[in-house]
């Protein structure tokens, strides 16, 4: 017997503008995440040859990313979920930012690699 053929439904996405417009900022923002998760150890790989010191950039993050995570909860059921979206995204283009100029010493890149940890962990709830 034949399966049925399954067909996604974009009719919400036809209906809603704000539905459109969520899920085109999550996909913007998450193109900009997956960049970072490259280009960061990429740089600082350019910048220190080393592989130790790229393989510690995902310790340093991990501290960050567990207690965004954790402490996220509780602060996004206190927190009206729109003005708390809007302050991850503003602090993930702002680390983003930090990350584009130039090229910033090695303790930076750590720096901000946990502080984008901390926001993009915070950002998925």
């Amino acid at each position: 017997m034949p399966l049925p053929k399954l067909r996604p439904d974009f009719s919400p996405l036809r209906d809603s503008r704000d539905l459109r417009l969520v899920v085109l900022g999550g996909f913007v923002s998450g193109m900009g995440a997956q960049a970072t998760l490259v280009a960061l150890p990429y740089q600082v790989y350019v910048q220190t040859h080393s592989a130790l010191l790229v393989g510690l950039l995902g310790a340093v993050e991990l501290a960050p990313l567990v207690s965004a995570a954790l402490l996220g909860g509780a602060i996004a059921d206190r927190m009206d979920r729109r003005k708390l979206l809007l302050c991850d995204q503003i602090g993930l283009v702002l680390a983003a930012t930090g990350l584009a100029v130039g090229h910033p010493p090695v303790v930076a890149l750590y720096a901000l690699a946990a502080v984008l940890a901390a926001f993009t962990a915070r950002a998925w709830w």
